[in-house]
């Protein structure tokens, strides 16, 4: 199985590279925001899934290591195939997609093309115990409401977590700890 790919771009379009690694090109279906950023004869290196299916066999690259364990969570929703997954990075930033999650907004996901409402709702309940897990790491109980506060302010999930971890832990009413990383988040401007 090929999980990581390094070379040079061949080829382009706005779905796929071929990439040439020691003579060899590989297909490699990117998202368009992806896509956008790379030249023919550029280098490039992407985390890579590989799809093995009876007609065909596929890579999908991905900028990051967590962007490719997120793709790998969304195509274990059912009626999320690894294209539809793929358009929802060309869509939407790994950050908003996985805030909308944890908000239980399913409202992103309904605009791309090729999801439908009931994949919608389908993403947001099966995941969200998994990115809510995995985002929220907290010696404070009501951090994760203060969170989701800070997200519907317009805060990245990554800013949010990371003032968070900055606040006093003496301070444990929510709403001091609140004020308090939206100061920590005012200072960095």
């Amino acid at each position: 199985m090929v999980s990581y790919l390094e070379g040079t771009i061949i080829e382009k379009d706005s779905s796929s590279v071929i990439v040439l690694t020691n003579g060899v090109g590989y297909r490699v279906f990117i998202s368009n925001s992806l896509a956008q950023k790379y030249s023919k004869g550029a280098p490039c290196s992407f985390y890579t899934h590989y799809v093995v299916r009876e007609t065909s066999a596929e890579l999908f690259g991905f900028a990051s290591f967590e962007e490719l364990v997120f793709f790998e969570k969304l195509i274990s929703v059912s009626g999320v195939g690894p294209k539809t997954a793929l358009s929802l990075f060309g869509a939407s930033s790994l950050e908003k997609l996985k805030g909308a999650i944890v908000r239980g907004d399913a409202g992103l996901f309904k605009a791309v093309s090729g999801v439908g409402p009931k994949t919608a709702e389908r993403i947001v309940i099966e995941l969200r115990d998994k990115i809510g897990k995995e985002e929220y790491v907290s010696d404070s109980p009501g951090d994760q409401d203060i969170t989701d506060a800070l997200i519907a302010l317009g805060y990245s999930n990554q800013d949010a977590v990371s003032a968070l971890k900055k606040v006093d832990t003496t301070i444990d009413n929510e709403q001091e700890r609140l004020k308090a990383a939206l100061k920590m988040l005012g200072n960095r401007k």
